[in-house]
């Protein structure tokens, strides 16, 4: 079996957004963390956080500073983000979004 090949989808600030050229996963890497998602499940994940606002469902957290937490496809991994924060995930996912739509359309065979 082949090891990892990961080809980054998106690359700024303190987050990387990277899928395995074998196994498809794609792996969502904010500072020091590290989260693996299935095509589907990464889907669903950029789903979720551009259709949540950050008001809506954001608390105060004990350094002072308002935060939202987004639940991941792994019931016990969770990520909390400041608000700027957040809107730089939101910008990432959108990139990574789109240079996957590229790829699965440059991947199609044309009809013949």
């Amino acid at each position: 079996m082949p090891s990892c090949q990961p080809q980054i989808l998106y690359q700024e600030h303190r987050i990387c957004i990277a899928q395995c050229e074998h196994c498809h996963r794609i792996s969502i890497y904010y500072a020091n963390l590290l989260a693996g998602f299935s095509p589907q499940d990464f889907e669903n994940f950029c789903h979720n956080v551009q259709h949540t606002e950050f008001d809506e469902h954001s608390a105060l957290f004990p350094e002072g500073e308002k935060n939202i937490v987004l639940q991941t496809c792994h019931h016990d991994i969770q990520f909390t983000f400041t608000r700027h924060e957040y809107e730089q995930l939101q910008h990432a996912l959108a990139e990574a979004q789109v240079l996957l739509q590229v790829q699965q359309v440059l991947a199609q065979k044309p009809s013949e």
